[in-house]
């Protein structure tokens, strides 16, 4: 009886365990080897952590040294159901990048729009997960 009371009470800590560490693995750090803008704001170049909500709609793209934090809402997208990628695409314009999508494995989010015509093709940065 002392043993099935201990069980009932470790198991769901250990569960809950398991699930934070799960939820922790999942953040992919990408290193930006420029500064770009995103959201009207200028962010410089150095690591970030891309994490996923834990409902799983929301992405959040953060310097590592916490200076600057992106959220943008995610959707279905181009890339395959299966694939696995966390990927930030930029818009080159003159000397400028400018983050124009994140992607989190099968779904992406569009963050800002270059104000004219983008002259060079996208600059992608990822990580395979």
């Amino acid at each position: 009886m002392r043993m099935m009371l201990r069980n009932m009470i470790l198991a769901p800590a250990l569960v809950a365990a398991a699930a934070l560490a799960t939820t922790s693995a999942m953040a992919t750090t990408l290193k930006v080897p420029f500064k770009f803008v995103a959201d009207g704001k200028e962010c410089p170049a150095g690591y970030y952590n891309v994490d996923r909500s834990i409902n799983g709609n929301v992405v959040t793209v953060a310097s590592r040294d916490g200076s600057r934090t992106l959220r943008y809402v995610l959707h279905p997208g181009d890339p395959d159901p299966t694939d696995s990628s966390v990927v930030l695409r930029f818009a080159e314009q003159g000397e400028s990048h400018i983050l124009h999508s994140v992607q989190y494995g099968p779904l992406v989010t569009t963050t800002d729009k270059p104000s004219k015509q983008v002259e060079k093709p996208y600059v992608s940065i990822g990580a395979g997960r």
